[in-house]
């Protein structure tokens, strides 16, 4: 994998400052930007995959005092018209994204995962480390294959997603949108 082209920690603590203060004042669990608009820069497909885990180790390093919250990074697959179960192989995940949506990054309170319902979802993590961030700490990789309830009524296809999450032995993680 290649590294990002641009700086990312500036951007990223200023993007994640706002979002853990409007997570904390309103009512919302998570809060999204594209890596592009977060970047200022052009969407180029053959590094945003790289730069999105960078994207997401900066974001981690940033709210490490902020236990409520936790960064996912979420790299788009493309859809498709079933609950779709075959989780794709890491092996190379700058090819496996959605050209045309880029990879986002999350901020998500933590007790995201106990929400329920309204949704039909197929989530599996993969047993393997993808990025060793060192200090006891890597990032992991979960697939998930969703639609919400009006995505249903309307006949419409599923979504399918990579996500990406640092841990650290104990972790819980933050659950999936």
């Amino acid at each position: 994998m290649t590294g990002p082209a641009v700086t990312v920690e500036d951007p990223v603590r200023r993007w994640a400052a706002d979002a853990v203060t409007a997570l904390r004042g309103g009512t919302s669990y998570v809060d999204q930007i594209d890596l592009d608009d977060l970047l200022g820069t052009a969407y180029d497909v053959r590094t945003a995959v790289p730069t999105g885990l960078e994207v997401l180790a900066a974001a981690h390093a940033t709210l490490a005092d902020a236990p409520d919250v936790a960064p996912r990074l979420a790299v788009p697959l493309a859809g498709s018209p079933t609950l779709d179960a075959r989780a794709p192989a890491l092996d190379d995940v700058e090819t496996l994204h959605d050209t045309f949506h880029p990879p986002g990054l999350y901020v998500v309170r933590r007790n995201l995962e106990r929400l329920t319902g309204g949704w039909e979802e197929y989530r599996v993590g993969y047993d393997r480390v993808v990025r060793d961030l060192g200090d006891g700490l890597w990032v992991e990789a979960s697939y998930s294959c969703w639609r919400d309830q009006a995505e249903r009524t309307n006949g419409w296809s599923f979504a399918r997603t990579l996500w990406f999450d640092v841990r650290r032995e104990g972790d819980e993680g933050a659950g999936c949108p």
